[in-house]
C-alpha cells in the first residue's frame, strides 16, 4: 500500500515540476530565439550601415594607391652633368673621346674664332661634325653680337650644327647677355664663378675644372644625386690650364655618375631636363596634395566605420 501511495507522489510531483518547468524552459527557449533575431537584425543594420562606408573606403585606398603610383612612376632620382672640352683640340682623339664613349656619354666642344676646327693642331672639320653627328653638342664663349653673329655664320658655313649654348668666363651686363641670348636662340649658359643673373629665360650652369680638389669636387658630385641639381665640368689640353686633361679623374667622375645614375649629357638635353624638372616638381606637389586630401578621406571614413561598430556592438 505504502509503496502505491509513494509512486502516486512521485507521479504527481513529476506532473507539478513539468506544469513549473516546462512552461519555463519554452519562454527561456523563446527569449534565446528573440535575441538570436534581435542580434541578426542588429547584424544586418550593421551591415546596411557599414557597407556605403566600405565600398567609400575601398574607392579612396584605390584612389590613393594610383596616387601613389603616379608619384613612384618618374625613375630619374639624380641630376644631370656635362662635360665642357675647351677647344676642339686634336688630342681628343687620343684618350678622351674613348673614356666618354666607353660610358656611352656625348660631350660638348667649345669653338672660337681663336680656337676653331681645321686650326693646327685642332681637329679638323669632318671629324667635329662626326661627333656632333655622334651626339656631341657645340658651345661658343660670349662676346658682343657682331662677333658673334660672325662666328655663328662660319661654322653654319662648315655644315656645323649651331651651337644652343654659352660660356660666360666674365661678368658680363644682363641687358648684353640677355639681347644676345635671345637673338641667337641660346637656350643655355655655362658660367664660371658667380651665376650671371640674366634676364633671359635660359637655364644656367655652373662649370667647374674637372681637376678640382677632391673635397671640392666631391661636394660637387654629391649634390648631384639628387635631382634638380646639374653641373658641367672643363677639359683643357694646354699644359698650363688648371684644367688640363686628366684621363684618371676623367675616368673617376665617369663612374661616380655611372653609380649614382648621374646622366652625363649635352648641355642642351640638361637645359631640358631642367625644365622638366621644374615641372615633374609642380606636379609632385599637385598629386601630394590630392594625396593627403584622400588620406584624410580615408581617416574620416574610418573613423565613422569605427562609430558605426561601437554602436551596434
Amino acid at each position: 500500500m505504502m509503496k502505491k501511495i509513494t509512486t502516486g507522489l512521485l507521479a504527481v510531483l513529476v506532473v507539478l515540476a513539468m506544469a513549473v518547468f516546462i512552461p519555463q524552459m519554452v519562454k527561456n527557449r523563446q527569449v534565446q530565439q528573440e535575441q538570436v533575431e534581435k542580434n541578426a537584425q542588429l547584424q544586418q543594420e550593421q551591415l546596411e550601415r557599414l557597407r556605403p562606408l566600405i565600398s567609400e573606403k575601398r574607392a579612396l585606398q584605390r584612389e590613393a594607391s594610383d596616387i601613389q603610383a603616379e608619384l613612384d612612376a618618374d625613375g630619374r632620382t639624380a641630376g644631370m652633368s656635362a662635360i665642357l672640352f675647351q677647344a676642339p683640340s686634336a688630342m681628343i682623339q687620343d684618350d678622351a673621346i674613348k673614356v666618354l664613349n666607353d660610358h656611352n656619354v656625348q660631350g660638348n666642344v667649345l669653338i672660337s674664332m681663336q680656337a676653331f676646327p681645321g686650326q693646327e693642331g685642332r681637329l679638323s672639320v669632318e671629324e667635329l661634325r662626326e661627333l656632333t653627328d655622334a651626339g656631341w653638342e657645340l658651345c661658343v664663349p660670349y662676346m658682343a653680337e657682331a662677333d658673334m653673329a660672325r662666328l655663328l655664320e662660319r661654322i653654319a658655313q662648315c655644315g656645323l650644327p649651331a651651337p644652343r649654348s654659352l660660356l660666360l668666363q666674365q661678368e658680363a651686363s644682363a641687358t648684353a647677355l640677355a639681347a644676345c641670348i635671345e637673338r641667337f636662340g641660346f637656350v643655355a649658359v655655362a658660367y664660371v664663378g658667380q651665376a650671371p643673373g640674366t634676364e633671359a629665360d635660359v637655364f644656367e650652369l655652373a662649370v667647374y675644372s674637372h681637376r678640382e680638389d677632391l673635397t671640392t669636387i666631391n661636394a660637387i658630385f654629391d649634390q648631384l644625386q639628387v635631382r634638380g641639381h646639374y653641373a658641367a665640368v672643363t677639359v683643357s689640353y694646354d699644359q698650363n690650364a688648371a684644367d688640363y686633361y686628366s684621363g684618371s679623374r676623367m675616368n673617376s667622375i665617369l663612374d661616380y655618375c655611372a653609380y649614382y645614375g648621374i646622366d652625363v649629357a649635352p648641355i642642351s638635353e640638361v637645359a631640358a631636363e631642367d625644365r622638366q624638372s621644374c615641372d615633374a616638381q609642380k606636379r609632385e606637389a599637385d598629386l601630394n596634395e590630392k594625396l593627403q586630401e584622400v588620406n584624410r578621406k580615408l581617416d574620416e571614413v574610418q573613423r565613422r566605420i569605427e562609430e558605426v561598430n561601437a554602436q551596434l556592438s
